[in-house]
Order: C-alpha cells, then structure tokens, then sequence
C-alpha cells in the first residue's frame, strides 16, 4: 500500500496496517510514561483523533475520569477498537476522520489528542486549524509526533509518514492556528538512538513486538526516571501542546 493510500485523509477506503498496532498494544510503561507528561490537559470532554486498537485510549480511561470519544477511520481497526472500549463508561466510538464529525463536537469539546497520528495527514496545518475552530475558550490540542526528519526511514514511508518534525516546526504550526503553546519538547532520547540503528542504518521493514516488548518493560522505566524534562537537545518523538 502506497502512502498516498495510507494517508489519513478523507478516504473511506483508508486502512491500517494491524501488525504495526498489534506492537504497539504492548507498550503500556511507554503510554503511561507519555500519559505522565500529557494527562493535567486532559479534560471533561475528550476526543482522540486516529484512536488505533485503542491501546493508548485504554491507559487514558485507566487515569482519567472524561467524556471520552475515540475516532478510528481504518475500517479494518475499528472492530478492535469498539471491542476494546467496550467496557468504558461514557466512551464512544466512531469510524470516522475529525473533519467528518467536526460538526457534532463544535465548542463541546475541550481537548483532542493526537498520538503518533498527525504524520500520517498530508494538510496537518488544515486538520489544526480546524481544531482550534472546534474546541472551547481554554480546551487544548495535544500532540505526541514522530521526531527528527533526519531519522526518516522506509520504515516510515511504508506505515504512511509524510513527515518527521522537529520542534520549532510543530509549534509554528500550533501557533499559526491561534493556540497559545503551553508545553513543548522533545522527548524519548534514547529512542532516537536505537531508531536510527534499526531503521536508518540496518533497514529494518517491521515494528517488532518482541523487541518493543524489551524495551518497554526493561528500558522505558529507568528512562522516566532520569532522562531530562524539557530540555533535552532532540528525541525520538516531540510533545506539543496548544491551548485556546
């Protein structure tokens, strides 16, 4: 699948690849680690756009008491993600991208996630933008993104990536929109080490559960307790939050 067919845009024929979410369902110290840095933003009225399985939106509703709405446009994911949120109270699901639904949520809603998803929208500024339309007077936009455009892989063409950012660049696009920035910084230091091993240097085509398993239960937790906050010079992902 090419990655104009990946893109998350208006497509109802858009699809994920299962193998690649599959993985990521076991890296609960790494969501919770992301939820740690996230989760004071997240409010009464909660929408993740690009939801997956629902693995992050599980450690969310595991935290946080919010009205909750996960969007998942894959048709070939949205199955495991009702499943999986079945159990939540106050908890929707819909099969739909952001701009389709927009008008349900309008001032209604005070924050909307992002969680390695705005790589994957060719017009990520129109998607922003619309956003800051969306939400209340104080609601946010949290963004979690790939990092780094030097750590640009085929891995990352082939899972539908047009983009890696660096800082400044999200938050230019955060504030264009008319979001105050209230948290930015690059984040997972280590990560960006081993990415460039795996998927720059030795090529690799697969996100592997094993190894991302090793990773999550052995490294991720020293990680949280000594990698710098907010400072650090670059990192395998970035953290961007706007606030209305």
């Amino acid at each position: 699948m090419s990655k104009s067919q990946k893109q998350f845009s208006n497509n109802s024929e858009f699809e994920y690849e299962l193998k690649d979410l599959d993985a990521m369902s076991v890296a609960n110290n790494y969501n919770n680690w992301i939820l740690d840095k996230i989760g004071k933003y997240i409010g009464s009225d909660t929408i993740e756009c690009g939801a997956g399985s629902g693995s992050f939106a599980k450690s969310i509703l595991g935290r946080y008491q919010t009205n909750f709405t996960a969007l998942e446009p894959s048709k070939n994911v949205y199955g495991y993600l009702e499943d999986n949120l079945s159990e939540f109270p106050n908890t929707k699901t819909l099969p739909n991208f952001f701009e389709e639904v927009v008008d349900i949520f309008s001032n209604n809603v005070d924050g909307v996630i992002y969680n390695n998803v705005l790589e994957h929208i060719e017009n990520d500024q129109k998607e922003i933008d619309l956003v800051y339309k969306t939400l209340k007077k104080g609601g946010h936009i949290i963004t979690f993104s790939p990092a780094m455009p030097i750590l640009y892989s085929n891995y990352d063409n082939s899972i539908g990536h047009f983009r890696r950012y660096t800082l400044k660049e999200m938050v230019t696009k955060i504030t264009k929109s008319g979001f105050n920035v209230v948290d930015a910084y690059y984040f997972d230091f280590v990560g960006s080490f081993l990415w460039c091993l795996k998927y720059k240097i030795l090529k690799s085509s697969a996100l592997s559960s094993s190894s991302l398993s090793v990773y999550d239960s052995f490294i991720i937790p020293i990680l949280r307790k000594f990698e710098p906050s907010k400072i650090l010079p670059f990192g395998k992902n970035i953290v961007v939050v706007g606030r209305k």
